[in-house]
């Protein structure tokens, strides 16, 4: 029985594709394709920020809860303000898009921000109405100049106790400065989260204030992330 004879360079060219093919099946040496993470930014004040309890501040949940597809940076100011009247300084200067934190937002990039301000601005309400809008317009062109393709998503303030050991009243929130909060959302065509809401229908709204009646507890600022990461979910 006659045997088939390859031409040496025929049989050559074949180990080779298959030597080729099989490594580029394999190629344990190749590494793998990283995945880009969403970044997410928080603006805020001391709710956001947390206050005295950073650590236990509702971006840190949230990025507990989005885990590694997302990062998570917390811009929030102690006492910070749309205006700059209201916290410890009533102050326009002191407004927040002029904080170095605003800026630092901005370099950041991100993919959305979640803005949650104005119950600063309700401990001198008769100064900062008048001006409230105008001063959120400013600080929302700021970032869309910064990042025209970011999603800006408005946070309605939470409620207050009453007699909270700041001074806030309640109804200047709720009466005030949640309705302003939705129109410049409505004029912006900007997504809200109506933490208010949530928080008024929770079974035991005391639970998620802290002892100045303020400041959010683990539970609430635990809730303020669940309905930032249920939206991005």
């Amino acid at each position: 029985m006659n045997k088939l004879v390859l031409p040496i360079s025929l049989l050559s060219s074949l180990l080779l594709t298959g030597c080729s093919s099989k490594e580029k099946e394999e190629d344990p040496q190749k590494e793998p394709e990283m995945k880009e993470k969403i970044k997410v930014a928080c603006i805020g004040d001391s709710l956001t920020y947390g206050h005295s309890w950073h650590n236990e501040s509702y971006p840190v949940y949230l990025q507990n809860q989005l885990e590694e597809d997302y990062i998570v940076n917390n811009y929030g100011i102690n006492g910070a303000s749309i205006t700059g009247y209201g916290g410890s300084w009533n102050n326009p200067s002191e407004r927040y898009f002029k904080k170095a934190e605003y800026r630092s937002c901005l370099e950041f990039n991100p993919d959305y921000i979640f803005i949650m301000l104005g119950s600063n601005d309700t401990a001198n309400w008769n100064s900062a109405r008048e001006i409230f809008k105008r001063d959120y317009y400013e600080l929302l062109d700021g970032i869309y100049e910064n990042n025209e393709d970011v999603n800006i998503i408005l946070m309605i303030s939470p409620p207050v106790l009453e007699n909270n050991g700041f001074g806030l009243a309640p109804n200047k929130i709720e009466d005030y400065l949640n309705p302003l909060q939705r129109q410049v959302a409505d004029e912006y065509g900007l997504d809200t989260i109506d933490v208010h809401k949530a928080f008024k229908e929770h079974n035991n709204m005391d639970s998620l204030f802290r002892n100045d009646g303020v400041h959010l507890s683990v539970e609430g600022a635990t809730l303020v992330a669940s309905l930032i990461s249920n939206y991005l979910k």
